[in-house]
């Protein structure tokens, strides 16, 4: 609900196939994160041990997730992070369903309001009247084509994290036998 609440007020791009297409989205990271608080509540013994691991967790992947900081401009010794951070993957999916969805004849942004006829985004000059998805989604270091991939990789942690807090039961279960 809150979510098609804020999709009617910001009111980008009011379809029905891209309220869907974010719903779909939306859903997915929140199985996601459902999926590793089940895995971190059957990996350790006590709730606050998992509460002592899951605060800090939580706070780097949805930092290095793109929401906060350009992923193109990590640094190196952190970046790698990005690549478990489903919160990545569904900022990714989220930006690409809403940017793409607006392009109209390659435009979705005009440039009307600048006085200059040039303007450098992502290292490539627009001297057209109007920016492109592509364009935009370059700013963030983000690409178009990452679509299938970006609802495949959280499909992956969904069950490799349903998986893991599947197998931290059993073996609980056992050892307390």
């Amino acid at each position: 609900m809150m979510m098609i609440i804020a999709f009617c007020m910001i009111a980008l791009n009011n379809t029905v196939r891209t309220l869907f297409e974010l719903l779909a989205t939306g859903v997915l990271i929140e199985w996601c994160a459902a999926s590793c608080g089940v895995m971190l509540s059957t990996m350790f013994p006590s709730y606050t041990v998992a509460m002592s691991v899951a605060g800090p967790m939580l706070t780097v992947l949805s930092l290095v997730g793109g929401i906060y900081a350009n992923v193109g401009e990590l640094p190196v010794w952190i970046s790698w992070m990005q690549y478990i951070s489903w919160f990545k993957y569904g900022f990714e999916a989220f930006a690409i369903i809403e940017w793409t969805e607006m392009e109209t004849d390659g435009c979705v942004i005009p440039v009307q309001h600048l006085e200059s006829t040039t303007t450098t985004i992502s290292n490539r000059s627009a001297t057209e009247a109007c920016f492109g998805a592509d364009q935009i989604l370059d700013l963030y270091s983000l690409k178009r084509s990452n679509l299938a991939l970006d609802v495949g990789v959280m499909l992956g942690f969904i069950t490799v994290f349903s998986v893991i807090g599947l197998l931290a039961l059993f073996i609980r279960l056992k050892l307390s036998r």
